[in-house]
């Protein structure tokens, strides 16, 4: 009986390899071939630049925790959003992008359906059962959504099923090794650098507990809840590599708090999901049909009942928080702590469409387990399906013809099972397949949209005159439509030319205000404002003089986006021009290394109005909040300048000649981690000029080394590795036990 057992198994996980494969070759590799759908930003703006420098900067020896390429040098490995430490991204240091992309897409899609599968199984289900909800989360809506948006996101969402089988087994039987093979599954979720889908592990963990107490005496074991938040509690620790830098940029990036209502963004409307239109609408989009048939039949039998109201009830709970801001149990969640951390309210449908397939494989369930019954009542769950059916097409208003075809093919499957189940055993491995079928036929959603080719590489040329003529004092600005791959806001991370765009949802705040300043001459009210840049024009308040502090020489525009001349007051100087883009020289433009002799203390409100004005000439004068702690001001009188003579991504180097004391400004973002010695001694950095880097200096000749070794990643490194060799020890020494 084992042996059976564990053949189905096999099969099973078989299938989920299949069935991934099939959708990553035949749906977005076919996809992508066409060009079909909206360019993945995130996945061809973000998420693949960023592999890019890092591979960049492993092969030249730069390290990984510095990137000198976008919004004036930020951390890199402090953002975790780049998912540098999750195993199967590592697949880009092999494989081209859309090979890698689709690799990782592949992997990941085993993963989730493997993790649903025994979840499923966990839940006491069928081979046949269980493998309908693998494939319903493998092929649901939500999966492809974020399968086909790219990486980032689909790599987070995969993990929430293994998760709570994890949970589910530890809860049926505490032992220590499955509470840290928990921890190490959510460490591996938190590794893939999108939070929010561990966010939303993490609560589901606890409901799927609080259930577990509150229906079941025998789940409230003071040593399962014991080793239960040791597995929530250890990823943390494990994962402190990131999570250590992370909290010392946290405080200081625009996501460091709260969101309001306007920045968390707006939810779903039931009219949109009827339609199955709009931007977010495609998340909750067209389930299976055979899904909704499948559902009704969850709650009919009692054998798991208590699972199939639980699911029901989490799915029904995270459906309402779609709706967003403005309704009451939103509201109330956003009062809780944390509960107003994370954008975009229609992400809770992920959460939802893993329900629906949990809810799916359960109704498959009842009718395996009912297909012996006599009388009137086995025709219950063909009732049930024929309900279903009609509820979906109320939903959606119309049903497809193919999808007329799946459900009748269901209903004849559901009844020969029903009508003979001793000859018709096997009717129900028809379900799976009928769920994969029509999966993979049907939709496909408006963003599954990868891209074959040279993306990037249209304007290598232009990329290439200006690395010719940008030296270590320069940056570039980019000034392009969103969607042009090849002129977008990463495009420096790219190219390896430093940029001062940036396409990073988790900047510094002052540096977002100091770009949202000069962009639009206003204060930064919220990240919209930062979100809201890239794809348009110069507006009329643009400020130039902001743009000159930062050592933009190079602009590159867009020729439908180009009104260089009324934002600068005179046209630029063109040095190359072709039929999509024009390259000006910005004479005035600053040296990113500049010696200053005076620091003026002003309030830090009004160092931005003062700087674009032109009140305070930042080649005369820096603007600080406090002064140093030696109390010097420096003194008008003295003159100096100041060179950089070397330029990596963790260390900087600057030779400067004054006739008497004074200042090195550097236009790199100021940031904790960064020391400075002065002809060999440590130095103080003041944050100057709102953003950026300012020490003081001596009379005659000085080098100025700014190196960048945060402790915080060293200090996070070494737990990281002390937590993962205790969990090793420990759940050797568990299950070593359990052996004996």
């Amino acid at each position: 009986m084992e042996k059976s057992k564990i053949h189905w198994d096999r099969y099973a996980f078989a299938a989920i390899c299949i069935t991934a494969t099939c959708f990553v070759l035949g749906v977005i590799m076919a996809r992508a071939d066409e060009g079909s759908g909206q360019v993945s930003w995130d996945a061809y703006s973000y998420f693949y630049p960023g592999v890019l420098h890092a591979l960049r900067s492993l092969r030249e020896g730069e390290g990984l925790l510095w990137n000198p390429y976008q919004g004036s040098g930020q951390p890199f490995l402090a953002l975790g959003v780049n998912g540098l430490l999750y195993p199967v991204n590592w697949v880009f240091a092999f494989l081209d992008r859309e090979a890698g992309m689709l690799t990782s897409a592949g992997i990941n899609l085993v993963i989730g359906g493997a993790g649903a599968y025994w979840l499923g199984r966990e839940l006491k289900l069928s081979p046949a059962a269980a493998l309908c909800g693998a494939i319903a989360f493998q092929l649901g809506t939500s999966t492809r959504f974020v399968a086909g948006w790219g990486p980032m996101h689909l790599s987070g969402y995969v993990w929430l099923p293994v998760a709570l089988f994890l949970t589910e087994r530890l809860l049926r039987a505490p032992e220590l090794h499955k509470g840290l093979a928990l921890s190490a599954a959510l460490t591996m979720q938190l590794y893939t650098g999108f939070p929010q889908t561990a966010f939303f592990t993490y609560q589901l963990i606890a409901l799927r507990v609080a259930w577990g107490l509150a229906t079941r005496p025998v789940e409230r074991s003071g040593s399962g809840l014991w080793i239960a938040c040791v597995g929530l509690v250890l990823p943390p620790v494990l994962a402190a590599v990131l999570f250590v830098p992370a909290s010392e940029f946290i405080p200081l990036s625009l996501r460091g708090g709260a969101l309001s209502a306007a920045e968390i963004g707006k939810g779903i409307t039931l009219a949109s999901v009827r339609a199955n239109n709009g931007v977010w609408s495609v998340l909750i989009g067209r389930v299976f049909v055979l899904c909704a048939m499948f559902f009704p039949l969850a709650l009919m039998g009692r054998r798991h009942r208590n699972a199939a109201i639980f699911y029901l009830l989490v799915a029904a709970f995270y459906f309402a928080l779609a709706f967003g801001p403005g309704t009451l149990l939103f509201d109330i969640y956003a009062s809780l702590p944390l509960g107003s951390l994370f954008r975009h309210p229609p992400r809770f449908l992920w959460v939802m469409n893993f329900c629906l397939a949990m809810l799916a494989a359960l109704g498959v369930q009842q009718l395996v387990d009912r297909s012996g019954e006599t009388g009137r009542r086995r025709f219950a769950p063909i009732a049930a399906m024929i309900a279903g059916l009609v509820a979906f097409a109320w939903l959606y208003q119309r049903v497809f013809v193919i999808e007329r075809q799946f459900a009748v093919a269901a209903i004849a499957a559901a009844l020969a099972l029903t009508l003979a189940p001793q000859r018709f055993r096997s009717m129900a491995l028809v379900f799976p397949l009928l769920l994969a079928i029509n999966g993979l036929m049907l939709g496909t959603g408006l963003y599954l949209n990868q891209r074959t080719g040279d993306v990037y590489g249209a304007n290598a040329d232009v990329f290439e005159f200006v690395r010719k003529r940008i030296t270590p004092e320069d940056r570039i600005f980019v000034v392009a439509r969103h969607q042009h791959l090849a002129l977008m806001v990463r495009s420096g991370m790219v190219h390896g030319i430093p940029e001062v765009n940036d396409y990073e949802p988790q900047t510094a705040h002052t540096y977002a205000e100091y770009f949202v300043y000069m962009q639009q001459g206003s204060e930064l009210t919220d990240i919209v404002d930062w979100d809201a840049r890239p794809g348009t024009p110069m507006p009329a308040g643009f400020k130039h003089r902001l743009l000159d502090l930062i050592a933009a020489r190079y602009v590159i525009v867009e020729h439908e986006l180009d009104n260089t001349a009324k934002v600068f007051g005179a046209p630029l100087r063109s040095l190359l021009r072709d039929e999509r883009l024009t390259v000006y020289e910005n004479n005035g433009a600053q040296k990113r290394a500049l010696f200053v002799p005076r620091i003026q203390v002003v309030p830090e409100s009004d160092a931005l109005g003062m700087l674009a004005s032109g009140k305070a000439d930042p080649s005369r004068v820096a603007l600080v909040s406090e002064l140093p702690r030696s109390g010097f001001q420096g003194s008008p009188l003295t003159t100096g300048h100041a060179k950089i003579v070397e330029s990596r991504a963790q260390t900087v180097k600057v030779e400067v000649d004054s006739t008497g004391p004074g200042f090195l400004f550097l236009a790199d973002q100021y940031f904790p981690g960064w020391s400075a010695q002065v002809n060999g001694e440590q130095s103080e950095i003041l944050r100057a000029n709102h953003a950026f880097r300012l020490v003081e200096i001596p009379a005659g000749h000085s080098v100025v080394t700014f190196t960048y070794r945060p402790a915080s990643v060293y200090i996070g490194g070494t737990i990281s590795t002390a937590a993962w060799a205790g969990v090793a020890f420990f759940w050797w020494r568990s299950r070593r036990r359990e052996d004996l």
